[in-house]
């Protein structure tokens, strides 16, 4: 194997890995979980199916819990990018090359993702936007409502299918993040650009990360047990209703909707419900929770506000149908004084 290439799956002892890579990786810990740090290495994720080799990274942090058998769940690299230009000095078309080779190696490793399986994934309280409309751009480049016109938990996570063009990507306003998912695996891109600011004799500082985790996480616990899990599946609805609420305001702004999305099931043991399910059971919880509506009652002489029967305690049998803006008559002979009518419940026409 490539000395500067590190293989090993999800599940693998951090130990065993040591062992097997023919160059050198820092362990440390802190009581019983172990961090292993490599530095200036292509890690490859072995996987009959989904595997891929990202790029050089300058460092390549992984993490075993020495207090079970379940080996390492996350992997977390930081890629290198190309040769960062000093602010100071550079010129607009030293700025572009490396805007431009910086571009490439991210639309490569889009590509190299997508080529072996992986699949989109939206977090559960994040509408299911797709395409261009999930960016966030500089004025005037995208001249319509995008993401940015919405109030989210995670405002910069895009569509990991879209392609951006060059001109998309020069005009990035904001960066990204990329969601993936596959056999029990998640992985995030996150890409973070600097601050261009001009005079400035550092160089930039865009970030381009790459984290590998199991699916699992998700629950707050790499390996969740009964009561982690009950305690995420008690999660899952309030997150689904936020996505509901943003998914009405995307909609009334025209943005699309990939409606073909189905959550899976990403947490061992705990299926996502359906959207449709959720909607149902707050629209009932609400209307269980709604105060009882208001009792109509009008004095004699006042017009009807509503058409519809009414009654009055001062007269037996009074149900009677009123058309808005008629008066309701006094009853006299009456022991209740002023005669007041209310609202009948039974709103029924009277049998024959």
């Amino acid at each position: 194997m490539n000395s500067r290439v590190l293989e090993f799956a999800l599940g693998e002892k951090g130990d065993t890995i040591i062992q097997r890579a023919s160059s050198s990786i820092q362990r440390s810990g802190v009581s019983s979980a172990l961090f292993y740090t490599a530095r200036n290495m292509q890690y490859r994720l072995k996987h009959p199916k989904h595997g891929l080799t990202f790029p050089l990274a300058s460092t390549v942090l992984f993490y075993d819990d020495a207090s079970d058998t379940y080996g390492v769940d996350e992997v977390n690299m930081r890629l290198d990018l190309p040769k960062r230009p000093i602010l100071k000095k550079i010129s607009d078309a030293e700025l572009e090359i490396y805007d431009r080779q910086l571009y490439e190696l991210v639309m490569a490793l889009q590509a190299s993702i997508q080529a072996v399986g992986w699949k989109r994934f939206i977090m559960l309280s994040d509408p299911r936007l797709t395409g261009r409309t999930t960016y966030h751009f500089k004025e005037g480049h995208l001249n319509q409502p995008s993401v940015a016109s919405l109030k989210l938990v995670s405002p910069f996570l895009a569509d990991p299918d879209y392609r951006l063009s060059w001109e998309d990507w020069k005009s990035l306003k904001n960066g990204f993040i990329w969601y993936w998912q596959a056999d029990g695996m998640l992985l995030k891109v996150r890409y973070s650009p600097g601050i261009r600011t001009e005079n400035s004799d550092t160089p930039l500082f865009d970030n381009l990360n790459v984290i590998l985790q199991t699916t699992n996480s998700l629950s707050g616990a790499s390996h969740p047990n009964e009561a982690t899990r009950a305690k995420y599946a008690t999660t899952l609805a309030g997150a689904l209703l936020l996505r509901i609420k943003a998914e009405e305001q995307a909609r009334a702004l025209g943005l699309p909707i990939l409606e073909s999305y189905q959550d899976p099931t990403m947490v061992t043991g705990v299926p996502v419900p359906s959207m449709e399910s959720v909607a149902k059971a707050e629209a009932l919880k609400q209307a269980q929770t709604a105060p009882p509506e208001p009792v109509l009652r009008k004095a004699a002489g006042e017009l009807c506000p509503q058409s519809g029967w009414w009654f009055t305690p001062a007269q037996v049998n009074s149900r009677r149908y009123f058309q808005q803006g008629t008066p309701f008559p006094a009853i006299g002979d009456s022991n209740f004084g002023t005669t007041f009518w209310q609202w009948s419940p039974d709103q029924s026409n009277p049998t024959l």
